[in-house]
């Protein structure tokens, strides 16, 4: 042959195969997941089962890691340096180890992990078919108990016409009695004033007796189920009627028992107690998360160092952490002169931003062609834009918080509304501007939601920059809700660690012309747990500002991790991609529901919501809940 014609050949074959071979390198199944909330491990097929890596803690020798990881440790331990290929082990590294070598605790937290879909149903665990290589033979063997087979599941889930073969999205039900104990997997318990009930087939449900007054939207769907969407709660009350053979909800009596399925219960109101080890999934090394309709990202996971508390303000002697007395005094020393600086400034906006103030970073949400929440009918005067709304709670925050001693940065400017109004506009506007250098005049919904991520975690890494640290710094997003009608009040979210993600990063030219510009930003365990943490006891002292000022708040639940859209946990991308460890987003009141609008309507009480948040901020960095030492 040709040598040019078998050059090309084995070119041509190269490339051929190459991206086979990418393309199957990049489909690894394996699942990252979290025992215990100590020990990050990793499932993976194996054969006709699964195997399962784990890392040896510091000091763990065979002996030990076998203890803590394996059924029959005292006959297996020295199996593991056999399982490690016969190699030293060492600390960060993993070691697989075969799933049937595993103790049930670890089993069960595998598959959990393995097949996140699964879930706890009315007559036994639910397993979703997640991957085209699942059998039935397979399922009965790490699900089931000894005695049931693939003949029993087949049975029971009537798949007899389709044999063995199972497509993804089948669902396969264990029922409770056949399944392994040691799994940890038993039906769900639930707290007061829920109830667990069974039916004549023993079908086991959640219960709720109604009280006067009650309607199953808000006292029970919203309430229980943490679904606040308006389409949401509609449709799960007409599941629920039918469920409970009801007509008409208006009809629903005074202590009638209504019931509705377990896996619908919302984390709150479950009973977590008394079981083994607990799992938390993460997302797979060699996966990017494609988000959601409002964000564009990439994921990776380079590991950043969680950002170290250290929170004062003006009017509050800094927190003196343990072991730390000297650092105080030098901080103290540091302080001095800089104070004296700013004791000369006269214009605010030429004050020496000193290490002992608070900034706020202050969010307006939505502006320019997404004006958000549009509710309320012109006829009736009541028609409300959500971005007209906030901003004017934000202007008036304004000086309240200079006043008191924070340094405050605004995201959006809004031209024809300028400062705070007595009356809102009736006409929607679409001036407003994103404050990045050069300003967004916020034309994509897109693309204003990934360039305000960039714009606060610039404002935030610049101010570390300069010494500020982390928790003197604080994200304020301010909302208004468009939820069922029937609910109504204020609600906070703050950035639930489980459903963050590691990093967040965009590259289109329209972000990387900003001056604001970040290629990547990343957060690990730490961060996230920092950030639940210390947003989540901000999230409780503004609640308790706004009920102090006899502001409307949310019944139940006031203070949330994430919201449920179409059946997942979600969050805002602004909370969900922030770097700043205390971030929380205020929807001030429900615009979808008719007193709340009518009031929001009235500028005095768009005052009072300015002044209770700031009385919120004010309460919290004054030590509220023992964070912070007073002066």
């Amino acid at each position: 042959m040709n040598p040019k014609a078998l050059f090309f050949l084995l070119t041509l074959c190269f490339l051929i195969i190459l991206p086979i071979s990418v393309e199957a390198k990049k489909k690894k199944h394996y699942q990252n997941f979290t025992f215990n909330d100590e020990d990050t491990m990793r499932v993976r097929r194996a054969s006709n089962s699964f195997e399962v890596l784990i890392k040896p803690r510091a000091g763990e020798g065979t002996y030990k890691m076998g203890k803590r990881v394996l059924d029959d440790w005292r006959n297996d331990h020295k199996k593991i340096l056999k399982y490690n290929g016969n190699k030293p082990l060492y600390q960060h590294r993993f070691v697989p180890i075969p799933f049937w070598s595993l103790n049930d605790a670890l089993q069960g937290a595998a598959l959990k992990a393995m097949f996140p879909e699964d879930a706890s149903g009315a007559g036994g665990w639910r397993h979703r078919v997640t991957y085209k290589w699942e059998t039935v033979s397979l399922i009965s063997g790490v699900f089931a108990k000894r005695e049931i087979g693939a003949r029993h599941l087949i049975r029971h889930n009537k798949l007899r016409n389709q044999g063995r073969s199972l497509k993804i999205g089948d669902v396969v039900e264990i029922p409770w009695d056949w399944l392994r104990e040691g799994l940890e997997l038993q039906p769900l318990k639930v707290k007061e004033p829920l109830l667990v009930k069974a039916d004549s087939k023993g079908r086991r449900f959640a219960a709720y007796k109604m009280s006067s007054g009650e309607t199953i939207y808000s006292s029970v769907v919203a309430r229980f189920t943490g679904r606040l969407l308006h389409e949401e709660v509609d449709r799960m009350a007409k599941e629920l009627l039918e469920l409970n053979d009801i007509n008409n909800a208006r009809l629903i009596q005074t202590g009638q028992l209504v019931r509705f399925p377990l896996e619908w219960v919302s984390d709150e109101y479950l009973d977590l107690s008394g079981g083994g080890g607990t799992v938390t999934v993460a997302e797979n090394d060699d996966e990017v998360d494609q988000g959601n309709d409002e964000e564009e990202l990439h994921i990776k996971p380079p590991p950043v160092p969680p950002p170290a508390p250290d929170v004062h303000l003006k009017k509050v002697v800094p927190r003196i952490a343990k072991n730390s007395a000297k650092e105080a005094k030098k901080e103290e020393a540091k302080k001095a002169p800089i104070q004296k600086k700013q004791s000369k400034s006269k214009s605010s906006k030429n004050v020496v931003r000193t290490k002992d103030q608070i900034h706020i970073i202050l969010d307006s949400g939505h502006g320019g062609i997404d004006p958000g929440a549009v509710k309320g009918n012109p006829k009736k005067g009541d028609r409300v834009y959500e971005d007209d709304v906030v901003y004017d709670i934000v202007q008036r925050m304004l000086p309240e918080l200079k006043k008191s001693g924070f340094v405050v940065h605004e995201t959006v400017s809004d031209k024809s509304q300028g400062g705070p109004v007595k009356y809102l506009s009736e006409k929607v506007d679409r001036d407003e501007e994103l404050l990045v250098n050069p300003r967004y005049d916020l034309g994509s919904a897109r693309v204003g939601v990934n360039m305000r991520v960039l714009l606060v975690n610039h404002i935030y890494l610049k101010l570390r920059n300069q010494g500020v640290p982390s928790d003197q710094i604080v994200l304020i997003s301010v909302h208004g809700d468009a939820l069922h009608a029937s609910l109504r009040g204020a609600m906070i979210y703050y950035p639930d660690r489980r459903v963050r993600s590691r990093a967040f990063g965009v590259v289109k030219s329209v972000y990387t012309k900003r001056k604001e510009y970040t290629r990547r930003v990343t957060f690990n365990k730490g961060d996230n747990q920092i950030s639940e943490k210390y947003s989540r006891e901000l999230g409780k002292t503004m609640i308790h500002s706004l009920r102090d000022a006899k502001w409307k708040t949310h019944r139940n639940n006031t203070v949330r991790g994430y919201i449920i859209r179409r059946g997942k946990k979600s969050l805002p991308a602004i909370l969900r991609y922030s770097k700043i460890p205390t971030s929380i987003l205020v929807e001030v009141a429900n615009l979808n529901n008719p007193q709340d609008r009518k009031l929001i309507l009235g500028y005095r009480n768009r005052q009072k919501i300015a002044d209770a948040m700031v009385n919120g901020l004010e309460s919290h960095f004054r030590g509220s809940k023992g964070l912070l030492a007073q002066r």
